[in-house]
């Protein structure tokens, strides 16, 4: 009985992971042909307005090197802007420029449209309880794998509009 649970979990679970590989590759298509971390670099972007190159770094944990890479073919598709801070002009930051927006609303609005269309098989006592399960998994993955911020479980929360806290 364990073991079947087991599997039926495991089973679920890529199911959903495939699903929301597939609803990546949809956004990164509808956003203009982007990659998905040049997808997540302008969702994050777009949800803090003006972003330090080193927040974005963090964010993704990657090295500032390999990120300044992704920003400029970002700056020279137009997607996003940069410019030096005024207060310290060694410090650089990135907004999102008229494309980027187009993409970031794009991607809102698919979002949005997942979450509901998620939601709507659950009555609304039931869509409590998802929530809460799901957040408490994404809790436990997120925790574990602290050091990879951008793995598929994260981009299943932000398709479906779940906010995922970091517990202490």
């Amino acid at each position: 009985m364990e073991n079947e649970k087991t599997q039926q979990f495991i089973s679920a679970m890529f199911d959903i992971l495939r699903a929301a590989k597939a609803e990546s590759e949809y956004c990164c298509k509808i956003c203009g042909g982007v990659s998905e971390k040049e997808l997540f670099i302008i969702v994050f972007v777009g949800q803090n307005e003006s972003v330090k190159m080193s927040d974005i770094a963090d964010s993704l944990n990657a090295p500032l090197s390999t990120l300044t890479s992704i920003v400029d073919k970002l700056v020279e598709s137009k997607y996003l802007m940069r410019y030096n801070w005024q207060d310290d002009r060694r410090v650089v930051k990135v907004t999102l420029a008229k494309k980027g927006k187009k993409s970031y609303l794009a991607f809102m609005k698919q979002k949005n449209i997942n979450a509901t269309k998620v939601l709507n098989q659950f009555t609304k006592p039931e869509q409590e309880i998802l929530i809460n399960y799901l957040t408490r998994l994404s809790n436990h993955y997120l925790l574990k794998r602290e050091h990879k911020k951008f793995d598929l479980l994260f981009r299943f929360s932000y398709y479906c509009n779940i906010e995922i806290k970091k517990t202490d």
